[in-house]
C-alpha cells in the first residue's frame, strides 16, 4: 500500500540520485560509495521517518537504522577526507 507522501518521497529519492550521479561525474569514481550512501540515507531515512509517524509499516526497522547509521558514517568520513584535502 502506498502512503500519502509517497510521491514526495519518490521525488526526494530521485533528487538524491541525481545529486549523487552529478557528484560522481564531477569528482570522479572515488566518491561513488559516498554517493550511494547519500541515496541510501535519503531513501531509507524517509521510509524510517514515515514508519515512526505510523504512516507506513517497515518489515525490518532495525536494519533500516543500521543502513542510515552506516550512510551517515560514510558521509562523515568523506567530509573529513575532503576537508583534509586527501580526496
Amino acid at each position: 500500500m502506498v502512503g500519502r507522501g509517497a510521491g514526495r518521497g519518490l521525488r526526494r529519492t530521485a533528487v538524491a540520485a541525481l545529486v549523487g550521479l552529478a557528484w560522481v561525474v564531477l569528482a570522479g569514481p572515488e566518491v561513488a560509495v559516498p554517493a550511494i550512501a547519500l541515496l541510501a540515507l535519503v531513501h531509507v531515512g524517509g521510509r524510517l521517518r514515515e514508519a515512526a509517524r505510523g504512516e507506513a509499516v517497515m518489515v525490518h526497522p532495525d536494519l533500516a537504522l543500521v543502513i542510515v547509521a552506516n550512510a551517515v558514517a560514510v558521509l562523515a568520513v568523506q567530509l573529513l577526507l575532503s576537508i583534509e584535502g586527501a580526496v
